[in-house]
Parts: structure tokens; C-alpha cells; sequence
């Protein structure tokens, strides 16, 4: 296995930094099969406080296996599939980082594993990284000082209850579905992703669209920032199996 200069770790670090603290931002627009589909059934329970079903909502994101997607036109998509518990996780992401901030150039992708103590991280997109990297994997360790914050935000829920800072008003506007404005100490569309890679913060939308599925869980939720950006988060399923294998190919160890 052929070793990699800290400086070329840095770097790689940096961008998987982006990836995961995005990732804790997932979603699509079509839940897959035994997906967490919104309910369209009036309910003959007792009226929940929209507040209370909506904190209740983001709480079962936490200690659940879930499927995540974040979908943004033009700036990025991302899938992760994550079990904290086990400390299982597959994610992939596409951005356009000038979109996401002006300052920067090029495109990213990228393919992280995760099982236990071990990270497997592959590098593309129309950068100097994915040129050097090619088709090869770096293999780190997951408890290193330079990847136990990454480590930390493969748990979304708690990282995403962590983020959202304080719900404001929460208005009930059909079936199991809510309109929330967030405080302004929210950083949802943050995660991070400023401290970790030096790009600009996304604006966060200060309101967004939540959806929970037929058993209260959090099923989607959409919001435009200030310029007119839409940011989709949709969970495909929750209890979900995580196949997180070492990959095949060139291992680089950093």
C-alpha cells in the first residue's frame, strides 16, 4: 500500500469534511419502497400540538438505521445510508463547489465507507484531487484525531437536532404536514461545512415545509433560501441495512 503525504490528507480530509457535514442535510423526492411516505389519511387520534409532532418527528431520527438524500438543482446531490449505531455508513456526493460558493471552482464527487474503525474514501470530479487520485481508494482510521469529527456526523439525527438550533412557529397546514420557521442560530444547511472546508456557508432557508410519514417520523422537509436556492431532504426509509464493505481495487493508506 503505497503511503500519502499529510499534506494530500489535508486536502482529502477537507472535502470528505464537506461530504458528511453535507450529509447531514440528505433527500429525494420519491421515497423508495417501505420508504418513510407521507400519510394523505385524516387521523381519528386526538389532535397532537404541531410543535410536539414535529420535535417528535426529528427525534426519530435518532439510534434509527436510516436512508438519507439531499437534492439541490445546480449545487449538489447527495445519498447516505447510515446505521450510527453500528458504525456502518455508504455515502456518495456530487456538488458543484462553485455553486456553493463562488470563491471556489470545479466539481466534487465523492464515495465514503465506513465500518467500525475504518474510512475508505474515493475522490472525483473535475479537480486536482480526482486527478491525482484516480480510481483509488485512501483507507484511514476512523478514531484518528483527523477524522473523529467526520466520525461524529455519520449519527444524522442527533447532528441535525444538534444544528437546527431553536423550531420557532410550527403551523399545521394538511395532513401531516407543517410549515416550521427555524431561530436564528439554526445552521442546518451549515453542518459544519465553513469550519471544515473554508467555504462559505449555504444561507439557511428560515422556513421550511416538513412532512412526517404515517407513524409521525420525519419524512421530508424543503426550503428556498434567501436566493432562491431549494434544498429537498427526504429520508428514502428508516431501519434500513447497511452494506458497508471494504472496497475493491487500490488501497492508499494515509
Amino acid at each position: 500500500m503505497t503511503p500519502i503525504r499529510p499534506a494530500r490528507l489535508s486536502a482529502i480530509v477537507a472535502a470528505s469534511g464537506l461530504a458528511l457535514a453535507l450529509a447531514a442535510c440528505g433527500g429525494t423526492e420519491s421515497p423508495a419502497d417501505g420508504s418513510a411516505e407521507p400519510s394523505t389519511t385524516e387521523s381519528s387520534s386526538p389532535a397532537v400540538d404541531p410543535a410536539e409532532a414535529v420535535a417528535a418527528g426529528f427525534a426519530a431520527l435518532e439510534g434509527t438505521p436510516i436512508s438519507v438524500t439531499m437534492d439541490s438543482p445546480g449545487l449538489m446531490t447527495m445519498t447516505i445510508d447510515t446505521d450510527a449505531a453500528n458504525e456502518l455508513m455508504t455515502m456518495t456526493m456530487e456538488m458543484d463547489m462553485a455553486a456553493a460558493d463562488p470563491t471556489m471552482e470545479g466539481t466534487v464527487e465523492m464515495t465514503i465507507i465506513r465500518n467500525g474503525p475504518d474510512i475508505w474514501m474515493q475522490y472525483g470530479g473535475d479537480n486536482e484531487m480526482a486527478t491525482l487520485m484516480g480510481d483509488s481508494w485512501v483507507h484511514t482510521d476512523a478514531t484518528s484525531e483527523d477524522m473523529t469529527e467526520l466520525a461524529e456526523l455519520q449519527d444524522f439525527g442527533a447532528t441535525m437536532s444538534k444544528e437546527m438550533g431553536e423550531i420557532g412557529p410550527v403551523t399545521e397546514t394538511g395532513p401531516n404536514t407543517y410549515t416550521v420557521k427555524f431561530g436564528e442560530g439554526s445552521s442546518v444547511l451549515d453542518m459544519g461545512l465553513s469550519e471544515l472546508t473554508g467555504a462559505k456557508a449555504p444561507a439557511a432557508p428560515t422556513e421550511f415545509t416538513v412532512v412526517l410519514d404515517d407513524q409521525g417520523r420525519l419524512a421530508s422537509m424543503t426550503g428556498v433560501d434567501e436566493a432562491g436556492t431549494e434544498m429537498t431532504i427526504t429520508v428514502n426509509g428508516y431501519d434500513v441495512t447497511v452494506e458497508a464493505n471494504e472496497p475493491d481495487g487500490e488501497i492508499i493508506e494515509a
